[in-house]
């Protein structure tokens, strides 16, 4: 039997824009299903992606937003943010949609370094 990998998917991007969220979302729900162990990270731009209350129909993009629920049901449990990227943008824990564990930049560096795979969005 293969063994389990470590798989770690970093977005970086804001969610509109381009299809980097989407694809972040897409490439956790296919690791999940195929047993991987898998954390889900999102530094700089990429903690826009997890803000409540997006309006993307204003600006003509899809609302993939919504769909960082669907994380729980599909045993995507290791979702953790940038401290220090919330706090430039002056963002708390009540401003996302879903619980993200704070990272510093230590622990970040901690968490890439013990992965497998890291996948960039």
């Amino acid at each position: 039997m293969p063994k389990t990998k470590k798989v770690l998917i970093v977005n970086r991007q804001p969610p509109h824009g381009t299809f980097a969220m989407k694809d972040g979302i897409d490439m956790a729900l296919i690791n999940s299903a195929f047993g991987q162990s898998l954390s889900v990270l999102f530094l700089e731009d990429g903690v826009y992606q997890l803000l409540k209350y997006q309006n993307p129909d204003a600006i003509g993009a899809k609302d993939h937003a919504s769909t960082l629920a669907i994380f729980e049901i599909h045993d995507v449990d290791n979702v953790f943010v940038d401290d220090v990227a919330l706090k430039e943008r002056t963002l708390s824990d009540s401003d996302l949609s879903i619980s993200a564990k704070r990272l510093s930049p230590t622990d970040i560096s901690q968490l890439m370094e013990d992965q497998d795979i890291i996948l960039n969005c």
